[in-house]
């Protein structure tokens, strides 16, 4: 059991954001980010690394410096990133094919009804996917530049948000 002032000090230590000390069993968010962390290493690793199946993953993971500079996590989402854009051309050109995702058939009654799979939903999804990780790592990057975290960055995200959404609530409140 630890002591009073043991206690203490770890206590102060994970709200200066330093860890090392944090107990495994409370569940520490920080923590168990940091193991990933660790898991994960620092070094970049080559496109052929990451399996990349197209030509759009890799000219991204290129063209983003093979994450070099990013933090680990971000690095994580750089591939996730590669692989979406990927995904994203093999639905692209699915679409091209009308006979993958749209038909015609015919009920008893003699009526056309229109089929649509779910490859256009598939497709929007991934979008949005990559468009949410797009942002995240536009903002890691802004972060990175300045030396700020990404959210007091001018339109680097929550920060901008949060004084948009604070504009709307004095405009209303008038």
């Amino acid at each position: 059991m630890a002591t009073a002032a043991e206690r203490q000090k770890r206590y102060r230590l994970h709200r200066k954001g330093i860890h090392t000390l944090c107990d495994p069993e409370r569940r520490c968010e920080q923590l168990e980010q940091l193991a990933v962390t660790e898991a994960i290493g620092s070094t970049p690793r080559p496109a052929a690394e990451i399996e990349l199946s197209g030509d759009r993953g890799r000219e991204l993971w290129e063209a983003m410096d093979r994450g070099a500079g990013l933090s680990p996590l971000h690095r994580v989402l750089l591939e996730e990133a590669c692989r979406m854009a990927d995904r994203l051309d093999r639905l692209h050109g699915a679409l091209d094919d009308k006979r993958t995702w749209l038909r015609f058939d015919v009920d008893e009654g003699g009526e056309v009804v229109v089929v649509v799979d779910g490859l256009l939903a598939e497709l929007r999804q991934q979008t949005t996917a990559m468009r949410g990780v797009a942002a995240e790592l536009r903002a890691a990057g802004a972060a990175k530049g300045s030396g700020k975290p990404a959210s007091e960055e001018k339109g680097g995200g929550l920060g901008e948000l949060a004084s948009l959404a604070a504009a709307r609530r004095r405009a209303a409140a008038r």
